[in-house]
């Protein structure tokens, strides 16, 4: 095994450790421009009122010109403190990479025989490592409304305990959690808007690269409050919406008033499952009235359902990451869908849900057998689904023998071999296998091992893919 590899690796894992304090600096001093801009402006405009004013109302002015100038040095005292914050950041991961480089330098070319053979400097890197990452899958995953407050947050809490803060951009990922809850859970705009608003550049970059992926956010937001007037039947207002602000985007338009003949038409008939005509203006008569009142598109009644908020939710947090130059998937799930790469097989199954035991879902293979969770990393509850969409391992034939089965003394035999050589004492077919062992042969039937003369339930074989 690699000791270690080379630190472009490690950089390009942890590359939103530098992107996204970088971002943070950019807008700091972004904002910090306009305060410097609009307290001159404020300054100047008394100023040409201080000189035509009266005697009585000078001194007035006067202190309202120092009010406006400890509030503003105030605010550029706190934007100094949220720079030297994110600076000191940015100098504690640029020496931690130096300190990648010396080790990299000095183990590169070192294999290791086990993991008991590491260096225990090369130890306290892969801790640290790990460490951050299983921080960062917190914040990322954990539902910020489960907390009260930041600070009992469990990936707050970690980074504290294990002094991570130097490493993890906490306040940032938060910030994009909170948004995100707004717009799905509380159907709140407001948030979403003004991030628009601040990051206006960087969207106008998101457009000119012409991503399908990350879409338009402004419109789709302006869309959204659009689809809200009229969902709560403020049509008219709806339109003068739709005429200032989605005009750019006529296909949309032409949506959003199908929508608002279609929410009409839900108030007047209860069905939503009228066949959908070939053409949109069979919909019409010459007069342009309604033609059927039945027919109703499904096509076009999806944007009143609520997945258009989750819609939504997401596309915001996909344009969020890029900005901050985060990756979509957190680096601890990254490192388990390569490792069950590795490990996936045919026989892996995804897991059917079939009942519940209080909020906990029971799961069970696809032939209806249940399944262990600790039987295979690939098919256990907790990484079935994450491993969902990983391709099969190439080795997913062994090249000892092609019904290789493991039995619990860690002995490896043809399956075949095995049950002939128990063939007077159990009667066990192949196809009774499942992943993860023969969970349906816990009937007492035993098998015999031919080298030390053990006998083991049956359940207990495993399959297995020796190299």
């Amino acid at each position: 095994m690699q000791a270690i590899k080379d630190p472009d690796h490690y950089l390009n894992i942890n590359r939103q450790q530098f992107k996204t304090p970088l971002e943070v600096l950019r807008k700091n001093f972004r904002n910090v421009q306009k305060r410097i801009e609009k307290n001159k402006r404020d300054l100047v405009e008394l100023q040409h009122e201080f000189q035509t004013a009266s005697e009585d109302n000078r001194l007035e002015i006067v202190d309202r010109m120092i009010r406006i100038q400890r509030d503003f040095n105030d605010k550029i005292k706190h934007r100094i403190e949220h720079h030297n914050e994110y600076v000191d950041k940015m100098v504690v991961r640029i020496q931690y990479f130096v300190k990648i480089k010396e080790l990299s330098r000095k183990y590169l070319n070192i294999k290791l025989a086990n993991m008991n053979d590491m260096p225990e400097d090369l130890q306290e890197f892969y801790r640290h490592e790990i460490n951050v990452m299983i921080v960062d899958y917190l914040l990322k995953n954990l539902d910020i409304e489960d907390f009260k407050d930041v600070d009992t947050h469990p990936g707050v809490k970690v980074a504290r305990t294990l002094k991570l803060n130097d490493f993890i951009d906490s306040t940032i990922i938060l910030q994009g959690l909170k948004i995100a809850h707004e717009i799905k859970d509380k159907h709140n705009l407001k948030l979403l808007k003004k991030w628009c608003i601040e990051n206006k550049k960087n969207l106008k970059t998101i457009k000119e690269l012409k991503s399908s992926k990350l879409g338009d956010i402004e419109f789709e937001c302006d869309f959204q409050l659009f689809i809200d007037h009229i969902i709560n039947k403020r049509f008219s207002q709806g339109l003068i919406f739709a005429r200032n602000n989605l005009q750019l985007n006529v296909k949309k338009l032409s949506i959003g008033s199908t929508v608002i003949w279609a929410q009409s038409l839900i108030e007047h008939i209860n069905s939503i499952h009228a066949p959908k005509p070939s053409n949109p203006l069979d919909y019409y008569t010459k007069s342009r009235e309604p033609e059927n009142t039945e027919l109703v598109l499904a096509e076009y009644l999806k944007y009143l359902k609520n997945d258009r908020w989750i819609h939504l939710s997401n596309l915001f947090l996909l344009n969020f990451k890029f900005i901050y130059g985060m990756n979509e998937r957190s680096n601890l799930e990254t490192m388990l869908i390569l490792g069950a790469s590795v490990l996936k097989t045919k026989s892996c199954k995804k897991l059917k849900t079939s009942g519940t035991f209080g909020d906990f879902k029971i799961p069970r293979l696809s032939s209806g057998l249940f399944i262990q969770a600790n039987d295979c990393p690939i098919c256990s509850i907790e990484l079935n689904e994450i491993c969902d969409s990983v391709p099969c391992s190439i080795q997913s034939k062994s090249n000892i023998y092609d019904d290789a089965v493991l039995l619990p003394n860690n002995n490896v035999y043809s399956f075949k071999k095995l049950m002939f050589y128990n063939r007077e004492d159990t009667s066990i077919q192949f196809h009774e296998f499942q992943p993860g062992g023969f969970p349906s042969l816990d009937d007492g039937r035993k098998v015999l091992d031919p080298l030390t003369g053990e006998t083991f339930n049956a359940y207990q074989l495993k399959k297995v893919f020796p190299l």
